[in-house]
């Protein structure tokens, strides 16, 4: 477990291979966003992307 600043945000790290597996969301406690690149059967490189713009929300 690894957090930073305000030490809200939970970045959790595999303990074997360092690989950043998944993260606890700031802005909604209990909720992850999960690295894809660690699921087997997922090929990354056919999922769809949607372009999202926040810099401009600011």
């Amino acid at each position: 477990l690894y957090q930073f600043d305000t030490k809200i945000a939970k970045h959790y790290f595999c303990n074997k291979c360092g690989i950043h597996p998944f993260v606890e969301t700031l802005r909604d406690p209990g909720k992850f966003r999960v690295n894809l690149g660690c699921i087997d059967g997922i090929d990354v490189d056919k999922l769809e992307i949607d372009i999202f713009d926040g810099k401009n929300l600011l």
